[in-house]
């Protein structure tokens, strides 16, 4: 399934890319958003990608304690030489006792 949803990603910020073409300003995009509850894509429109975008990217992923993310930058020739993927390895997988259906305000403002 997570497969299957990054691919989806992938796949629509191909077409984004290919119709405006690289060298946008980031606001032209959509900004951070979350897929399908699982997958957190954080969009640039930067000369590349620094420590700093992992680690904010990183920072979303635990706190939202999901485990996949990627950031996409759209100043690039090509799309695919802008694409890092991001894992969060310290997700805290539920017991039964959490409520794991609550949303927290900060997963709303990425939706």
């Amino acid at each position: 399934m997570d497969h299957l949803i990054t691919q989806e990603i992938i796949g629509a910020a191909i077409e984004v890319h290919r119709r405006p073409g690289p060298g946008l300003l980031e606001s032209t995009y959509r900004i951070d958003f979350l897929v399908k509850g699982q997958v957190v894509v954080e969009i640039k429109a930067i000369e590349g990608i620094s420590q700093i975008h992992v680690a904010q990217l990183l920072t979303y992923l635990r706190l939202l304690n999901l485990r996949k993310g990627r950031i996409l930058n759209f100043n690039v020739s090509a799309l695919k030489d802008g694409i890092k993927r991001v894992s969060n390895e310290k997700r805290i997988i539920p017991t039964s006792d959490c409520k794991t259906s609550e949303t927290s305000a900060f997963s709303e403002s990425l939706r």
